[in-house]
């Protein structure tokens, strides 16, 4: 298999979402009174779809994790589709490998020799056959000029041709000859791809589900199988894709053309169509996203934005008018196109007029970045991360490295959240729950915090993992709540939750500062439920320090110099520390609410501290011969000074003896233990709760009401 290089450079149009991860823990989002203001919503986000969509930073400048390359890998092989991002327009670039590098250059321009618009070519792609023999049969039979590449699997060969139009009949009959001759005989329909898996046995045990006539299994791509099922036109894997609720990852439409044999081992013809359906409007960015996505998911058909005097989405590519037209009329049938109101036409298009659109604005015209998408926007694997992901990936080049974001519907992301932020074996009650507060979160966050991108993957917003994390479980909480936001006076809240809170939430103002009608303390006994699943320290936890390490680390966040003394100031009536006090040889320092978890890296606030003070031995030489003094904590020590000879009550950490020899200090606490409950900041939901009050039979929306108040609609 070819890996195609590509050569970028320049300019970045971004775009633009906290979390404290534990390995195996939930987590829970974490923001910082700096970060956002919790009282109010900085920006508006309008509730409708074409605000749905998210862009979410994944190798970005914020964390300097920007590559000197990107490797990009089609999940399910096939074919990456690149766009060109202009000002204000965008174009399809060549179609490419299934796997593809890109390299940061001092230039980010079109290089015709990489990066060219479509031919007025047809691509022709034979396979997969667990045979290499019989491609490579046709492949030596035809010139090398057409062979756009080869792709070859455990159980999967596949020859990829561009053929000029004038020249499409000569080579479909040498192909048709040379596998006429290996007993494969050609038939004209189309073929839906069902269900794949890397087990054949799997497939053989569903292919009886499906009441289909001639249903294969045969080769998919690399190492894996797929059920084909035979088509009499286009439009009927639309009805075949609802009638069974299949899954629009392993759906797809390929053909017309195959060709099978006496074993029923299929090689498949896919052909690149010269008809396309257009629709034009009066669009601005947002709801073209919007449009391409929607249309993509529902018709499993490819899209690409076009931009003129009348900006659009094109949809290709059809072999027949007749069957662009067809299409056409099942389009006007769905609920997709509802709600979109600036269509001004629809219409089919000959794709040869649309090439010669698209070469008419290359030029020497400055990209200002790459779009990249699997054909059907199936998922792309960022091998930078070893992580896939739904939509689409765009590629910016700064001047640090290239930075790489991933575009995609606000549903889809919470797919590859709501398995990071709880656990996929949780009642599903709580995955709801979780589902609901992350796509509130989302869109109350979302252009808040970043210039570039609405939200990052890590735990400063919500943690993402994508595609590759998802579950069938947290994908349902996903589906079964779609849309669903939480709204306080008809307006987002910010859906603040955390792992656990340790048997009761907090007041908003004791954390950061500002008093939010939603985030109230409310009772979670629920968070024990955490000591049975085996995740007692996020309930309960300990700490120690040696007084000397904790000195160092206070000194180094506030420059108090020595630690003497810590002192609990204030607590709130949930338990909470408010105001904690570290005292130091030169001065002391006072921090407030969440603050105080920072230099620790302590899980929550709830906390007490205890010393060894009850194991502290005083030996204090005198004329007399040596004394000994041990002290408990609940003695006190007093000591006698000679301008009074009255006794007066030490409260220092520290003694200080003086005697001939000078002054020596002498520690009376050498070790300091915090003893905790709870993990996370304490505001809003308690994911450990949530699972708790599930488990007694709860639902979502009474998890809600009870961590947001009664005074919130989920709507």
């Amino acid at each position: 298999m070819k890996s195609k290089k590509i050569f970028t450079s320049l300019l970045i149009l971004g775009f633009t979402i906290g979390v404290f991860s534990q390995s195996g823990e939930a987590i829970f989002a974490e923001e910082t009174k700096e970060d956002v203001d919790i009282k109010e919503q900085k920006t508006t986000v309008e509730d409708d779809e074409l605000s749905s969509f998210v862009e979410v930073g994944l190798l970005h400048s914020e964390f300097d994790s920007l590559a000197e390359e990107v490797e990009l890998e089609s999940v399910y092989g096939d074919k990456l589709q690149l766009s060109a991002e202009f000002e204000d327009y965008i174009i399809p670039i060549e179609t490419l490998d299934d796997n593809i590098t890109i390299e940061k250059n001092e230039k980010f321009k079109i290089d015709n020799k990489k990066l060219k618009p479509l031919e007025n070519s047809i691509q022709l792609k034979l396979g997969p056959f667990n045979s290499k023999n019989i491609l490579e049969k046709i492949e030596a039979e035809i010139s090398d000029d057409y062979v756009y590449n080869t792709e070859e699997g455990k159980n999967s060969y596949f020859l990829n041709l561009i053929v000029d139009e004038t020249e499409i009949d000569d080579i479909n009959s040498i192909i048709e000859d040379t596998l006429e001759m290996q007993g494969f005989k050609f038939h004209s329909d189309y073929l839906a791809i069902l269900k794949v898996d890397e087990d054949k046995r799997n497939l053989e045990e569903k292919k009886g589900d499906l009441k289909v006539k001639d249903v294969y299994i045969t080769s998919f791509s690399k190492d894996e199988w797929a059920i084909y099922a035979p088509l009499s036109d286009y439009t009927d894997g639309f009805h075949l894709f609802k009638d069974y609720d299949l899954s629009s990852c392993d759906f797809d439409i390929i053909g017309p053309g195959y060709f099978v044999n006496n074993d029923d081992e299929l090689i498949t013809y896919q052909k690149s169509g010269s008809y396309s359906i257009a629709f034009q409007g009066d669009f601005d960015y947002i709801s073209l996203k919007s449009l391409k996505e929607d249309l993509s998911e529902v018709l499993l058909k490819d899209t690409n934005y076009v931009y003129d005097n009348l900006p659009g989405v094109v949809m290709d590519s059809f072999q027949t008018k007749d069957e662009a037209e067809d299409t056409l009329d099942f389009i006007k049938e769905l609920d997709v196109l509802k709600g979109i109101e600036n269509i001004s036409e629809i219409s089919v298009i000959d794709t040869q007029d649309m090439n010669k659109f698209e070469k008419s604005y290359l030029g020497d015209k400055e990209i200002e970045r790459l779009a990249i998408n699997s054909k059907y926007d199936k998922p792309i694997k960022l091998l930078n991360n070893k992580k896939s992901y739904r939509g689409k990936l765009t590629i910016t080049n700064k001047d640090e490295g290239l930075m790489v974001t991933n575009i995609l519907s606000l549903e889809d992301y919470l797919k590859g959240v709501v398995p990071a932020e709880a656990y996929a074996s949780w009642n599903k009650e709580a995955l709801k729950a979780q589902a609901v507060a992350s796509r509130t979160y989302a869109m109350f966050t979302k252009g808040n915090r970043y210039s570039e991108f609405d939200l990052c993957d890590t735990q400063f917003t919500q943690v993402y993992n994508g595609y590759g994390h998802e579950t069938e479980r947290t994908n349902e909480a996903v589906k079964e709540t779609r849309g669903e936001k939480i709204y306080f006076n008809d307006r987002l809240i910010n859906a603040l939750y955390h792992s656990n809170s340790g048997g009761v939430t907090e007041d908003s103002e004791n954390v950061w500062g500002s008093d939010v009608a939603y985030l109230r303390s409310v009772e979670s006994p629920w968070d024990e439920s955490a000591v049975d699943r085996g995740s007692s320290y996020s309930y309960k936890w300990e700490r120690e320090y040696n007084r000397n390490e904790l000195s160092e680390i206070v000194d180094d966040s506030y420059g108090i110099g020595d630690l003497k003394e810590i002192e609990i100031t204030e607590k709130t009536e949930a338990g909470r520390i408010k105001y904690l006090t570290y005292k130091g040889e030169d001065s002391e320092h006072e921090v407030f609410g969440d603050s105080i978890r920072s230099p620790l890296g302590l899980k929550s606030t709830m906390f007490k501290i205890d010393s060894n003070r009850d194991e502290t031995e005083l030996n204090i030489k005198s004329a007399d011969g040596s004394m000994t003094y041990k002290e408990t904590k609940d003695e006190e020590l007093y000591a006698i000074t000679g301008e009074t000879n009255e006794p007066r009550k030490v409260k220092e950490e520290s003694l200080h003896i003086k005697g001939q020899k000078g002054t020596k200090e002498i520690q009376r606490v050498l070790m300091y233990y915090l003893y905790g409950n709870g993990f996370g900041h304490g505001l809003g939901m308690s994911q450990w709760g949530a699972h708790g009050m599930a488990e007694d039979g709860y639902n979502y929306k009474e998890i809600l009401n009870h961590y947001y108040t009664d005074q919130v609609e989920i709507k």
